[in-house]
């Protein structure tokens, strides 16, 4: 490139605008003259070349200047190098961000030298082509060749993804365990096995694939897990109608981590069908496995989601069912999803509270800060803070959709639950035995149990008071608050229904009131009088003059109006 006029200027640009960070290579050999330019990030204006921008180095003489055209710089740095015509000299200038650095180097060198290194933080021009420029200034003619021009890509190079994880597929027909018999049901795995089935694909996803017995671990699977739930020391395995108890669960895990840490902790949580976007979000940002409670007819089917498809006309989710390994698709509408179920890696908190109870019953949970969940007349509330509240139906026998495993009932669950007590009041339509557990789950996992029978004998509201403990959950109770007027309505009531002989509610009778006499002359006398009363039931219960079921409500009535009358 030769300039022969006083102020006249070549200039020749190439590549593309959207170049952004990059290394700029050539050679140049000046013949004559003292103005030499390397143009780069360059934007050309579309009115005027005047207001193109561009950076440049800008020789002159054997000083090496930055420039920055239709645009300042903030003290651009300057240096000096002995340059000399006809020799060759292999610039680079490498392009990241907003930072510039110049290299030099001879044939006779090795490798370059840098010579000029800046930041732009005034409006830095961020991208642009490359370009050559002489300019001819007072000495002319002004002749330099450029060659061998090289661009390289030094952005940051797309990272090669990381493989996600698949979901991998069980069948609850596996011949392997499929006619094993389901919980304590007379079903098989084949028949009900989905909820099961469901949760082993979810724990296999995060590497979850042994099972402690003892001091042994065995291959996780629908049997081995339908086993483990049914070990003597996990009595909160199940919940009624042989559903999963999603929270037992996530001890598998932990104690899987304790034995090799490479394992992850587990925590479960329940999600609305009407978070949407929460569901959408762990399933196509997060890549966290989902299990769906589906609604069939009168009964439960579960299945496990794994990515959304479609959001409109209808959400549309890809699935592994484990009834039907070519069922591959979940449809909103005409499929109905009724809650979801989460499992995510954490170390943090394990605790929860699940309230289980007849779908005769109404019943309210009221949290220590006169928070409410439950019934709240022909409503359903869930002011309780990361609390669900709705009935749990039986699970589907896809053999036979008439075949009705078990009564739906409510289940209502509260994460994270406040440590204190909680009010808990049952309503029932009429008269009669009823049905309740609590579980208690403190924040390492470790539960107690509450399987409840009581005999409600009215149509009022009755109360109970759960004491939670979130730290050490053996230390919670589930108490009733009974007085000698209560205890009489409800050997009344018994009787009145044909629970009890006139001959037991005699019984009953006379000993209440002898304790309410002795008690309001003598707490001591009172309270040691009715301490030895188990031993009076035992008796009745051995002459058959009360049923097994009419001793363990007894036993329970008169334990809970021992603490009443003893509490300070």
């Amino acid at each position: 490139m030769i300039v022969n006029q006083v102020g006249q200027t070549g200039n020749s640009v190439s590549g593309s605008e959207n170049w952004s960070d990059y290394a700029y290579e050539l050679d140049m050999v000046a013949v004559s003259g003292a103005d030499k330019n390397i143009p780069f990030r360059y934007i050309k204006d579309t009115n005027s070349s005047l207001l193109d921008k561009f950076y440049e180095v800008h020789v002159s003489g054997n000083g090496v200047y930055l420039g920055k055209a239709y645009g300042v710089l903030n003290s651009p740095p300057t240096t000096t190098y002995n340059f000399q015509n006809n020799v060759t000299y292999r610039w680079r200038i490498e392009l990241v961000g907003n930072k510039i650095t110049v290299f030099i180097k001879t044939e006779s060198d090795s490798d370059f030298t840098k010579l000029l290194e800046f930041v732009d933080n005034n409006s830095p021009y961020l991208s642009g082509s490359i370009g050559v420029r002489v300019g001819a200034g007072s000495v002319i003619p002004s002749g330099v060749y450029f060659d061998n021009i090289k661009v390289y890509d030094l952005s940051e190079p797309e990272p090669t993804p990381t493989p996600l994880p698949t979901v991998p597929y069980y069948s609850q027909h596996n011949p392997q365990w499929g006619g094993d018999q389901y919980d304590n049901l007379n079903r098989t795995i084949s028949q009900v096995g989905c909820a099961l089935s469901s949760a082993v694909m979810v724990l296999r996803y995060y590497g979850i694939d042994k099972l402690p017995f003892g001091a042994n671990l065995v291959d996780l699977n629908p049997g081995s897990l339908n086993q483990w739930l049914n070990l003597p020391q996990n009595t909160d395995g199940w919940w009624r109608s042989g559903i999963v108890n999603w929270s037992a669960l996530t001890r598998i895990a932990r104690q899987l981590h304790d034995l090799d840490p490479g394992y992850p902790k587990l925590e479960y949580e329940v999600i609305a069908a009407s978070n949407t976007s929460r569901i959408h979000d762990l399933l196509e940002v997060d890549h966290q496995p989902l299990i769906f409670r589906q609604r069939l007819a009168s009964n439960t089917h579960f299945v496990v989601a794994h990515s959304q498809e479609a959001e409109s006309p209808v959400r549309q989710y890809a699935i592994n069912d484990p009834w039907d390994e070519s069922k591959t698709l979940f449809n909103l509408p005409p499929e109905v999803l009724t809650r979801v179920g989460h499992y995510y890696p954490t170390n943090s908190d394990l605790s929860f509270l699940y309230l289980h109870a007849d779908d005769a019953l109404k019943i309210r949970l009221t949290d220590p800060a006169d928070q409410t969940t439950g019934h709240a007349g022909s409503d359903l509330v869930e002011a309780i803070p990361l609390s669900t509240f709705d009935l749990e139906y039986p699970l589907a026998n896809r053999l036979d959709e008439t075949d009705s495993v078990a009564d739906p009932f409510w289940s209502l669950s509260v994460k994270y639950p406040q440590a204190g007590a909680y009010i808990l009041e049952l309503t029932a339509p009429q008269p009669g035995w009823y049905h309740f557990e609590v579980y208690a789950y403190d924040q390492e996992g470790n539960f107690k149990l509450f399987k409840e029978e009581v005999y409600l004998p009215d149509t009022l509201p009755h109360l109970y008071t759960l004491t939670y403990f979130n730290q050490t959950a053996g230390d919670t109770n589930l108490t009733q608050p009974v007085t000698f007027a209560s205890f009489k309505q409800l050997i009344n009531a018994l009787y009145r229904d044909r629970w009890l002989t006139w001959s037991a509610h005699n019984v009953f009778q006379v000993v209440i009131n002898k304790i309410e006499t002795m008690y309001r002359l003598s707490r001591t006398t009172g309270l040691l009088i009715l301490s030895r009363q188990t031993s009076a039931l035992d008796t009745l219960l051995a002459k058959k003059v009360i049923t097994p079921q009419i001793h363990r409500l007894m036993s329970q009535q008169l334990t809970a109006l021992y603490a009443t009358l003893s509490a300070p």
